[in-house]
């Protein structure tokens, strides 16, 4: 099986399909598309960020992102996706149209029944055949509609929404499973689970990541010295921020603000 391949000319509404292994340390600048792309993580984890949110998509979940939805791709330690384009314009039987309609926003789903459909799809991509392509994108069909016909699309992605919205309002403190639980009337075992489902992390690790996000923005987007970039993020002393930004993005704060700022 290859690691890269891209197939085109395929049916509409298909523009493209995509075939990438990423190694660690990969990532794309924030950027937008025309159309709407789907990105499903057959192995590893990427990291999507968009509008101030992160997302980590890892093996058997399927990111939905719309077009013109500016976002930001990287990988830490490596992952392979199968990538499917969708053209501009509306197609004549309308899937365009019924993905516009259920999906306004980026929307990240938890499918790991697809990934058997996944693979014998991917098969078909070393093959750059009529018959091959035609294949492709009668088993894209029935991978696109398995996710339309799904009610629990809506119920996860209220979930996702309003747990980032938690989050996010609370990067400056210690967050509590309790009272985080207690927002959803769940139990803070249901509480963990449903994350590990949606984000592949639990409430804590996700809290951390998105703080060190945060601070990520920071050391690009202002002057603020890393001292008081710590303290706004509820670090209790600088030491403690700068092993855990250290840890994470495996270099100090200091050197991710002088090497982005270059290669930016």
């Amino acid at each position: 099986m290859k690691n890269n391949a891209i197939v085109t000319d395929l049916p509409e509404p298909y523009q493209n399909a995509t075939l990438f292994l990423r190694k660690g340390g990969w990532s794309i600048h924030e950027h937008d598309h025309l159309f709407y792309q789907l990105i499903y993580v057959m192995d590893g984890v990427v990291h999507i960020a968009h509008s101030g949110q992160h997302f980590s998509v890892s093996r058997g979940q399927l990111a939905i992102i719309p077009s013109e939805l500016r976002h930001s791709l990287r990988t830490d330690n490596g992952y392979q996706q199968l990538g499917i384009d969708l053209n501009v314009e509306p197609d004549r039987r309308g899937l365009n149209e019924l993905l516009a309609n259920r999906f306004k926003d980026f929307t990240l789903l938890n499918k790991p029944d697809l990934l058997y459909a996944i693979t014998e799809l991917v098969k078909e991509v070393e093959n750059q055949t009529i018959y091959a392509k035609l294949k492709m994108a009668s088993m894209m069909d029935q991978i696109l509609l398995s996710f339309l016909e799904d009610p629990d699309n809506r119920t996860q992605l209220d979930f996702r929404n309003k747990l980032l919205s938690i989050l996010n309002g609370s990067l400056t403190e210690k967050v509590r499973l309790h009272e985080v639980a207690r927002e959803f009337m769940i139990s803070t075992s249901q509480l963990e689970k449903l994350t590990r489902q949606q984000f592949g992390s639990g409430v804590i690790a996700l809290h951390n990541n998105l703080r060190i996000n945060q601070a990520c923005s920071l050391l690009l987007n202002s002057e603020m010295p890393i001292v008081a970039i710590a303290s706004r993020l509820g670090y209790y002393d600088l030491s403690h921020f700068s092993h855990v930004f250290k840890q994470k993005m495996r270099m100090s704060a200091s050197d991710y603000r002088k090497h982005k700022a270059i290669e930016w």
